[in-house]
């Protein structure tokens, strides 16, 4: 098996969600590793709670590209810090893809300038995915808000949902816990849109 996709999740803001869709997208994508470059650990605490893959790594910033190298899963996500904070740009250089996570709050939407000014000076081919919509809100105007952003945003949402709450609780993901439902369908959809995004770049 040759060097692993590196997805690395990353926002210049925290509380917009990434370690959740870190984690759900690891187990969409199987076959996974999770780097967690986060200084507050929480996918390492949540990987504490599993018996089962995708195992967590705890690995600082600046070892994320020699760990990801030496991998033998097909893919290596990182969960980032959630601040434009030193050392974060060598992350974002490493990934082969940058997911952007972030809910349509004007605060959230405002701290997108930052994040994308990075992802810019690191040169890195980035995806914005809307999370944490309210279940009753339109994906249609919520796409629309973020069309000219300035970033390729995924056309599938990713809504509020307790599933999530409910599944991290257990180490799990709602992948897992309840594979039937919303939150696990809306995943796994943007997984396989993500997957497409990816092998494209890569091919």
């Amino acid at each position: 098996m040759g060097q692993p996709k590196t997805i690395a999740v990353f926002s210049g803001k925290g509380g917009v969600g990434k370690s959740t869709i870190a984690a759900a997208l690891a187990v969409a994508a199987g076959n996974s590793t999770i780097l967690d470059s986060d200084p507050q650990a929480t996918l390492a605490t949540w990987g504490d709670r599993r018996n089962q893959e995708p195992s967590v790594l705890t690995v600082p910033m600046s070892r994320v590209g020699l760990t990801a190298a030496k991998l033998q899963t097909r893919y290596a996500f990182v969960d980032t810090p959630g601040a434009l904070v030193g050392g974060v740009l060598d992350v974002l250089r490493t990934a082969d893809l940058v997911v952007v996570p972030t809910p349509i709050d004007q605060f959230d939407l405002d701290a997108l300038g930052g994040t994308l000014d990075a992802l810019s000076m690191a040169g890195s081919a980035s995806v914005l995915i809307i999370n944490r919509l309210h279940p009753s809100a339109s994906a249609e105007t919520a796409l629309e808000i973020v069309k000219d952003i300035g970033c390729l945003v995924c056309p599938i949402v990713v809504r509020e949902r307790a599933s999530h709450k409910r599944a991290a609780i257990d180490g799990l993901t709602a992948l897992e816990s309840e594979p039937n439902s919303p939150a696990a369908t809306e995943i796994q959809q943007v997984w396989s849109w993500l997957q497409q995004q990816l092998e494209g770049r890569l091919s």
